[in-house]
């Protein structure tokens, strides 16, 4: 059985800023603007309104920051987390194949191959696995 991941969108314009948007998936949404801009290779966001990240629907409307990009073969991610999109590498969730996910992926990018192992900053290459961790249990 699968997480539920909450719908995020972020539009990001270098002169204009950012709109984010986030969905429970029944149809309720959430909307925020501001300001991004980018500090030694990470993106800010500057926002309008506070980011809820400690409301109690804060999974549902909040978006990660500061954003580390991450390319991965031809796939472009924006991760809130470096230590936690490696863990999302080594589990097998990425790379995935939908649109929703734990890491903002950019629209698209999702039918993308994923290449050999993704571009983190080198402090964190050995978080990255060379293949995903299985496991399995072998008694209860």
């Amino acid at each position: 059985m699968g997480r539920h991941l909450p719908l995020r969108r972020l539009r990001l314009s270098p002169r204009e800023g950012f709109v984010f948007r986030s969905g429970s998936g029944l149809g309720e949404t959430h909307d925020n603007v501001g300001a991004v801009s980018e500090d030694d290779g990470v993106l800010v966001l500057e926002w309008e309104w506070p980011n809820p990240r400690f409301a109690s629907d804060a999974e549902i409307r909040s978006c990660p920051e500061p954003l580390q990009p991450i390319l991965w073969g031809e796939r472009r991610y924006l991760a809130g987390s470096v230590p936690f999109f490696c863990s999302e590498v080594n589990s097998g969730a990425e790379p995935r194949q939908r649109v929703s996910g734990a890491v903002l992926l950019c629209l698209g990018d999702e039918r993308l191959p994923a290449r050999g192992k993704p571009r983190v900053p080198a402090e964190f290459d050995a978080c990255l696995l060379d293949t995903p961790l299985e496991a399995r249990v072998l008694s209860d």
